[in-house]
Formats: structure tokens, sequence, C-alpha cells
């Protein structure tokens, strides 16, 4: 038998956020098309570590006070670490802070928010580049311009995994593509 290195699929239960539906919704409308598929109480993207694409999915519809159901599917055994390290970073997994709301609730103006949306976490994305360019066009455009953008990227310069969706480009990808192409 000759081992490529490659495991199965993976099912990990990671704490559940205070406030899972600010964090989903949230999540969803950052949701970049191509990349990001959200159906059936599920977020699914790729993640990619060191050029090799798991895709994740993350079952809203599952969370339960055990924790926040996440499925990796399968991939390069060595990557399921870091896999799950850029899934805890994109899921904000660690950035509840009680001082902020504790002097965010302090604000007669803000107190109805934090009661409503304890907790809430700082989500982030899988990937620093990817976080990058999705600054940059937000910054210039609407939201919703924006996701568009991001999804023409994915279209026309991702990689494509399994299940019809693309991976967000690299830099290096990005950056060997000949500007009259983006």
């Amino acid at each position: 038998m000759h081992d490529d290195g490659s495991a199965g699929a993976v099912d990990v239960l990671l704490p559940p956020p205070a406030s899972p539906g600010f964090l989903r919704d949230f999540l969803a409308s950052q949701a970049v098309p191509g990349c990001d598929e959200l159906a059936d109480g599920a977020h699914r993207r790729p993640v990619v570590v060191d050029g090799a694409a798991r895709t994740v999915t993350v079952r809203w519809d599952r969370l339960s006070p055990a924790g926040l159901p996440v499925h990796v599917g399968p991939g390069k055994a060595d990557a399921l670490e870091p896999v799950l390290d850029r899934v805890r970073r994109w899921l904000g997994e660690g950035t509840e802070s009680p001082a902020a709301d504790r002097a965010l609730a302090a604000d007669p103006a803000l107190a109805p928010d934090v009661r409503a949306w304890p907790l809430i976490r700082l989500p982030g994305a899988p990937d620093g580049f990817e976080t990058a360019v999705l600054t940059v066009l937000g910054q210039q455009v609407s939201l919703a311009a924006a996701r568009t953008f991001a999804g023409r990227l994915v279209r026309h310069h991702g990689t494509p995994v399994a299940g019809g969706a693309a991976a967000f480009p690299t830099a290096h990808r990005i950056a060997g593509t000949d500007p009259a192409r983006l």
C-alpha cells in the first residue's frame, strides 16, 4: 500500500460562539460568489494551505451548547491542523471580549446592541491575502459590488476544487496575471 499523505474527511466540534446568529449572518454577508456556498444551514468554502485545498463546511444548523460542528473534507493529512487554525481565525474563535462588552455597555446608545449581541466575535478570513483584497475592494465600492468583483476574481483566477467551487486566488497567481485581464 502506498501512503500518499492524504487523509479522509474529519468532523470537529469548535467552541460555540456567544452570538452565533450575528456571526453566521456577518459571514454570510461577506460570502464571495463561487468560493463560499450557503445552503441547507451550512456555510461551505475551500481553505487552502500550502497550495492544497480542503473544503470546509460550518454546520450552523447543528450548533449546540456543546459546540459548532465543522466538517473538513479529505486532503493532505499534515494540513489538517493548519486548516483548522485558518477556520478558527475565520470564525473569530477566542476574540470575544467581556471587557469590551462592559465598556461598550456603559454607553447608553450602545447598551441595547451589546445586550442583543453579547460577546460578538471578530471574524477574520481563512487567508491574509484574501482579507487584504476584500478590504481594498470594500473601501472602493459597496459591499455588494465588492462581493461581485471578488466573485469575478474567483471565477477567472481561482483554483477549482471538488464540488464546483473555487478557492480564492493566491497573491502569486494574481501577481502573474496580465493587468489587462484583471
